[in-house]
């Protein structure tokens, strides 16, 4: 368009010219005729060519064309000129840009009426200036350079200026230069870009503000294309996956993830560019070796006017820590459960045991105290070994009720547990079915365990037995193996009761079986009391594994595949003391007699009497007290006298403890021995004193009061 004005401005100079040269020779031939008539020797030269006919037809012929001609080339560049007024109108208002045609010499030759609403300059005053007149930015002004060579190589050039105003306000130009053909100047279109650089001014503080926040966003924000591919990636996503963006950028999931970590991903991408829904899901992705849990919320991008589809939008939050600590919160919860039912249970159990206990002292007592009595061919005899026997089993599962309220460690030894399996060994192969091959891989230079030797047998001998049930008949492979470790609190999470356990060295027993495994519900009740997979209940097992060894602060842990086998470990504390390993020397304990009197204390009247009539059946003269207090008040009166006491730990008004605290008080050397069907090893060995007592545990028998009181009066 600008070309083309260019060319009607030609046009209109053409014509002038053409007018001018017209009107000047009518003016000639107008003023022969004028001087004709004034000068004789000029009319007379006249009148001789005017008396030719011809001539004087051709002049009058010649003098009108040229009026003619001259009247066409009038109307010709008025019509010009109303059409480039009529063009340069039309441009003014279709266009706010400002069109300016300059010469060579940069001189403006037009411009357009846009010049005065963007400079405040009128046009016409702007004919005949350099354009240095409209440009503030020296870059422009008076340089051809970059300019010039853009026109003399390309025709055009596309730069930017600072305009001037009149009342000397700047203002950003955009300046389009056309080259004219012929080296004949050229068309200069100029636009305000005042707003479009307002704009690009807020969109970079917008693009910067976005970028701040997405920097500071706890989370890795994305933007997919419709291929799925990552075209927007924040900075969080490098700062904590410790990855480079640039990597990811342009790539998808599958590119960049496994199949089993990119395909759900993908499929929650899919559905969303269908379906143009939002979705949540969580995802476990393994970047650069390191585990994480990413919940992600996704959303479909479609821009205005459009119906498909052509992004999708989200955020990924790394959960790991808060997916980990609900599940450390599950499993603590799951042990104050097991805590809790463990507590109401052994409460329960060691409550019933006690009853039990104090009840079988009466049975077991009267029962030997009778046999002592009968000749050895009397028939009763064998009724009262039944009693016996019946009641020392009553005893075995009142103990496993102890067990399993962890009230049932009685005699603490330092031992090393290595060599507790190994003097097992026989009769651990005795106890499996034959068809099992029993395997050993003990460790001999393990740290030594403190711990009731009795019980720790049950427990390796109860495990061993499950073992072998679990073969369910069939051959297999049941391996014991010891061995020492150290135990952390991430250790402690996959184990029962580890709450209250301290981190250190724990020697462990490892049992594993090929049996037929168990499966998860399974799992979850092995310890409840009288479980079983087999037929009714026989005991209480397993329950009373867990009791042991958390009586002897230690844990438990089980791995069982359904069809592939089980594997239960023990852990417990180790010690720094050395196992020494006894002899024993058998004793001719059953025809030991004593003499004195012995104070017996005990709040259990049918306990009281038996516990009478045993002493005196070896020797002794006896005093009995219903509690510790009475027993004290007794002692007090002639302390003399005895030659030894049998306290009872669990009394009303003055325990066994506070009774042998208070007794000391007044003779610290008169053997002591407490007695209880609690486990109270604990209580007694925080006894600071020199001459601890001896524990005496119910249900005892005639042979073991005997043995007892001569170990403690010798």
């Amino acid at each position: 368009m600008e070309i083309q004005m260019f060319s009607d401005n030609n046009e209109v100079r053409k014509n002038r010219d053409h007018l001018w040269v017209t009107i000047s020779l009518v003016i000639l031939l107008s003023a022969f005729r004028f001087i004709s008539t004034l000068a004789p020797e000029v009319s007379a030269f006249f009148q001789v060519y005017t008396e030719f006919p011809i001539v004087e037809v051709i002049s009058n012929m010649l003098f009108f064309w040229l009026v003619g001609l001259l009247w066409i080339a009038y109307h010709r560049w008025k019509n010009t000129v109303a059409y480039n007024h009529k063009l340069e109108n039309i441009i003014s208002s279709i266009s706010p840009d400002s069109i300016t045609v300059v010469n060579s010499n940069r001189t403006i030759t037009m411009c357009s009426g846009q010049i005065e609403t963007m400079f405040g300059i009128k046009p016409k005053k702007l004919i005949g200036q350099s354009t240095d007149a409209l440009y503030f930015d020296r870059r422009v002004r008076g340089e051809k350079g970059e300019i010039a060579n853009n026109l003399e190589k390309y025709g055009f050039h596309i730069g930017q200026a600072t305009g001037k105003r009149k009342n000397g306000q700047t203002f950003p130009l955009e300046i389009i230069t056309g080259a004219i053909s012929g080296n004949n100047g050229a068309v200069v279109l100029m636009r305000d870009i005042t707003e479009r650089k307002n704009t690009e001014t807020a969109l970079r503080e917008s693009e910067a503000r976005f970028e701040l926040f997405m920097r500071y966003l706890p989370g890795c924000a994305f933007i997919k294309d419709s291929n799925l591919k990552y075209i927007y990636l924040n900075s969080y996503c490098e700062k904590a996956f410790d990855c480079n963006i640039s990597d990811a950028l342009g790539k998808t999931d599958s590119e960049l993830l496994p199949p089993k970590q990119s395909n759900p991903i993908t499929k929650n991408d899919r559905k969303i560019i269908a379906e143009h829904c939002e979705t949540n899901y969580v995802t476990e992705t393994d970047i650069g070796g390191k585990k994480y849990s990413m919940m992600t919320y996704a959303f479909p991008i479609i821009p205005q006017q459009e119906k498909e589809c052509t992004m999708i939008g989200g955020i990924s939050l790394d959960i790991t820590d808060q997916k980990n600590a609900e599940t450390e919160r599950r499993n603590i919860e799951k042990q104050m459960l097991q805590s809790q039912k463990l507590e109401s249970l052994g409460v329960l159990g060691g409550g019933i045991a006690h009853d039990f206990n104090n009840l079988l002292v009466g049975m077991l007592g009267h029962a030997d105290l009778a046999l002592t009595k009968l000749p050895e061919n009397a028939a009763s005899r064998e009724n009262l070994e039944e009693v016996i026997v019946s009641a020392q089993r009553a005893a075995d599962l009142a103990n496993q009720l102890l067990a399993y309220s962890g009230e049932g460690k009685f005699i603490v030894e330092t031992t090393n547990i290595s060599d507790i399996v190994e003097e097992m060994s026989s009769l651990l192969n005795v106890s499996i079915s034959k068809k099992a091959i029993l395997d050993f891989k003990l460790n001999q230079t393990i740290p030594s365990i403190k711990c009731d030797q009795t019980q720790i047998r049950q427990v390796i001998m109860n495990l061993i037995v499950n073992a072998s049930d679990s073969l369910d008949g069939n051959s297999g492979d049941i391996l014991i193996e010891t061995g020492a470790t150290q135990l952390t609190s991430d250790n402690f999470n996959n184990t029962y009761f580890p709450s209250k356990l301290p981190h250190g060295e724990y020697v462990y027993v490892k049992i594993s079986d090929t049996g037929i495994g168990m499966d998860e519900k399974i799992c979850q009740s092995v310890f409840d009391p009288f479980f079983t997979t087999k037929f009714a209940g026989r005991g209480l097992g397993l329950a009373a594994v867990m009791g042991i060894i958390r009586s002897h602060k230690g844990t438990i842990t089980l791995d069982s595949t359904l069809g592939k086998g089980t594997t239960f470990t023990i852990y417990l504390p180790s010690t720094k003391e050395i196992a020494i390993k006894k002899t024993t020397n058998k004793l001719d304990n059953e025809s030991w007699q004593g003499s004195g009197v012995v104070l017996v204390a005990d709040d259990e009247e049918s306990v009281r009497n038996v516990a009478k009539m045993m002493l005196e059946s070896i020797g002794f003269d006896v005093i009995i007290a219903q509690n510790g207090r009475e027993a004290l008040e007794i002692f007090k009166e002639d302390s003399a006298k005895f030659c030894s006491i049998l306290l009872d730990l669990t009394m009303p008004e003055l325990g066994g403890i506070e009774t042998y605290h208070e007794i000391r008080k007044i003779d610290n050397s008169i053997p002591i021995i407490l007695s209880s069907g609690y486990n109270k090893q604990d209580e007694i060995t925080q006894i600071n004193d020199e001459a601890l007592p001896a524990f005496l545990k119910k249900p005892y028998r005639l042979h073991s009061m005997r043995k007892i009181f001569k170990t403690a009066l010798n």
